[in-house]
């Protein structure tokens, strides 16, 4: 039997959120969705890419996108 796991990535594009609550509320929906569809939920990799906008794919080139992507295809193959 195959164990299907969510992992949480965290992601707001401007530092302006680090004030708010937005890591929380983005974790906490992950492991709604991890409950609703019967995942097993893990945040144990760290992977909160905080204050770099998308909109011009600033993103593509950041240690934490390479890494996502990486471990995307390693539990795929």
């Amino acid at each position: 039997m195959t164990i299907v796991v969510a992992h949480p990535y965290i992601r707001y594009s401007s530092g302006i959120r680090a004030r708010g609550d937005s890591v929380r509320r983005q974790i906490d929906k992950t492991r709604e969705f991890a409950e609703t569809h019967g995942l097993d939920f893990d945040d144990d990799l760290g992977l909160h890419y905080l204050g770099v906008s998308v909109f011009r794919g600033n993103n593509l080139e950041s240690e934490q996108q390479r890494r996502f992507i990486s471990l995307v295809k390693k539990r795929n193959s």
